[in-house]
């Protein structure tokens, strides 16, 4: 499902609107992983990301943000 842009929205509400939006597809790597974010605002994203990630037993290593406001 989309998301509603998150532009405006305080912490707790980009937290609502990510959360169960973030979907791992295939078969869970068997190995740790570096998870990448293009833009780190309130880290609601890659919170996310990182929840369902550890969910399927998969080992984050390190979460890489290319920019961060």
């Amino acid at each position: 499902a989309l998301t509603r842009d998150s532009v405006g929205l305080g912490t707790a509400a980009r937290e609502r609107n990510i959360t169960g939006r973030v979907v791992l597809r295939g078969p869970p790597p068997r190995t740790e992983v570096m998870l990448v974010d293009d833009i780190v605002t309130t880290g609601a994203t890659a919170r996310e990301s990182v929840r369902i990630l550890h969910a399927a037993g998969v080992r984050v290593a390190a979460v890489l943000a290319l920019a961060a406001v």
